[in-house]
């Protein structure tokens, strides 16, 4: 019988030595484990074990919004390590998500940016329909200015006969009120009124939509070839804008 773990088995790290890279690291299994171990007291005597790094793979979050959660935090923490040498400038597209069905993460958010360093300015992104029938600014680039925040959020309108982006649900609609609190310095960017100007910048929405499509396939389909120990050099190089792939349909 093998000893540890067979191939497909999940768990949770409970054990990782930040200071030592070579070090194994220490996972709670779902399921009992050949010759498993206790883990120093942190879990069952038979559902832990020590395993190198190379031969985990970190499973995938059932939704996009938990990874970008997981993902700001993340990224927060290195800019704020990075600051320490050099001033930032950190850019964050559909801020909103981080807030959407948890509402934790505003506080969390919140907590984390009034952290900042004060040479760390952080820049969110949200995209919304406009389906006003009047505006009150016609045109051009609205800023208001609130205090002395280090956040500025751009607030992305566009009309609703796009076709291309759906509208916002109840949930996110909350998570925006959170956002004008956390990003107080707004900055709206509307369309052009110019006819000309107009056609040109839909064009290059669209173009900028086939790129965003090509680059989140690619990702999906690394994360699969990733979890059956696969590389493909070329795979950029591949046409991948057709359709936006599915891991499920990636798996299968």
């Amino acid at each position: 019988m093998c000893r540890g773990p067979q191939y497909g088995y999940r768990g949770k790290v409970l054990l990782a030595f930040e200071d030592n890279g070579s070090s194994k690291i220490g996972v709670r299994f779902d399921k009992a484990i050949p010759d498993g171990n206790d883990l120093g007291g942190l879990c069952e005597e038979d559902r832990g074990f020590f395993c190198s790094a190379n031969n985990l793979v970190r499973m995938d979050v059932s939704g996009g919004d938990d990874i970008d959660k997981l993902a700001i935090n993340e990224i927060l923490e290195v800019a704020s390590n990075e600051s320490k040498s050099m001033p930032l400038i950190l850019f964050v597209k559909d801020v909103e998500k981080v807030l959407v069905g948890n509402s934790d993460a505003f506080v969390v958010l919140k907590s984390k940016l009034e952290k900042m360093p004060e040479n760390v300015v952080i820049i969110g992104s949200h995209t919304q329909l406009d389906n006003r029938k009047e505006k009150s600014h016609p045109g051009g680039l609205l800023f208001t200015k609130f205090g002395f925040s280090q956040t500025a959020l751009l607030d992305l309108a566009f009309p609703d006969n796009l076709g291309r982006i759906q509208d916002r649900s109840k949930e996110t609609s909350k998570s925006l009120k959170h956002l004008t609190r956390i990003f107080p310095n707004k900055v709206t960017i509307q369309l052009p009124q110019d006819e000309a100007l107009l056609s040109d910048w839909k064009q290059q929405l669209e173009r900028d939509i086939e790129t965003l499509k090509a680059q989140s396939n690619i990702v999906s389909i690394r994360a699969v070839l990733n979890r059956i120990n696969l590389d493909c050099p070329d795979l950029e190089s591949s046409v991948l804008k057709i359709l936006p792939l599915q891991l499920k349909v990636l798996r299968k």
